[in-house]
């Protein structure tokens, strides 16, 4: 019963009962309800044993049995029945991952080919489609260099490595234990909630999921997105957070550090996957020219 209705851990079934949702057949009225049945069932058969005498009695009958079960279905159905089960269940526990959605997601970062060959085997990566995407914007933007079509960006690698198959898919693995909801952090003030999966289902599709995963973000405020997930979001059930960027923060309050943190006030464990060089660096330029 439990997987019919789409519930998961199903401990026991408290109660099993039924009633009609009509006006006229609440409470006490199911008792009319019975004994319009049977008045519908008795006039059937006085019918066609008064009326339709011209027929053979096995016809008669046969006739007689089956326009009463039709009316009586037809009386039930005005009634409009309604089955009321009580049960108890344990859902699986929330947990939340979300995407970094900002442009620096975008950058094809430089490395040897031994590293990017151990990188595109270990998100199933296909140089082939990363070929013929990176070949449809250099048409797009004819700025773009062609030597980038062998380079991934941060964010295709992402995409990746949530279309792999289903038995090595990250997100599959934990939807066996825990109910995922996704968002994308995209915004300044907050993060967004990513739909795709089909309406009233609890699973998401991976495939749907890597489409969705976009870099129009100028911004990278993971502290403000923490802070929009304590907020905004029922934070019921919830076992933890996963965040996957690269966490390159130049906006907003810093996401970890202190007793009052982001991180902090969600008070839920957070782990991390890192997308990039392990290390950046940073160059400043400072030109001064003559004023004329």
């Amino acid at each position: 019963i439990g997987k019919f209705l789409g519930l998961d851990n199903v401990q026991s079934i408290d109660r099993i009962g039924t009633s009609f949702a009509a006006p006229w057949a609440r409470g006490t009225g199911a008792t009319w309800v019975l004994f319009g049945c049977l008045a519908l069932i008795a006039g059937a058969v006085w019918y066609y044993t008064r009326w339709q005498g011209n027929n053979r009695p096995a016809v008669r009958w046969f006739l007689a049995v089956t326009r009463a079960v039709v009316l009586g279905l037809l009386l039930l159905l005005l009634a409009e029945p309604v089955l009321r089960i009580e049960l108890t269940n344990v859902p699986r526990p929330l947990l939340w991952v979300l995407f970094d959605g900002t442009d620096s997601m975008a950058i094809r970062d430089e490395q040897t080919e031994d590293e990017r060959q151990k990188l595109a085997v270990a998100v199933n990566l296909d140089p082939t489609l990363i070929k013929d995407e990176q070949s449809k914007n250099n048409k797009e933007n004819p700025t773009s260099s062609a030597a980038d079509a062998t380079k991934p960006s941060r964010i295709e690698y992402v995409q990746a490595l949530l279309r792999q198959p289903p038995e090595k898919n990250i997100i599959n693995k934990l939807q066996e234990q825990y109910r995922v909801k996704a968002f994308i952090l995209d915004q300044a003030d907050g993060v967004r909630p990513l739909n795709v999966g089909e309406q009233y289902s609890e699973s998401i599709d991976t495939a749907e999921l890597a489409k969705q995963l976009t870099t129009t973000g100028q911004v990278t405020a993971i502290g403000r997105g923490l802070e929009d997930l304590a907020l905004r979001h029922s934070a019921n059930n919830l076992a933890g957070l996963v965040i996957v960027s690269d966490f390159g923060q130049n906006a907003g309050l810093p996401p970890a550090g202190g007793n009052d943190s982001p991180a902090k006030r969600l008070q839920r464990p957070i782990y991390t996957i890192g997308i990039g060089p392990e290390s950046t660096v940073d160059l400043g330029v400072d030109l001064q020219a003559p004023l004329v």
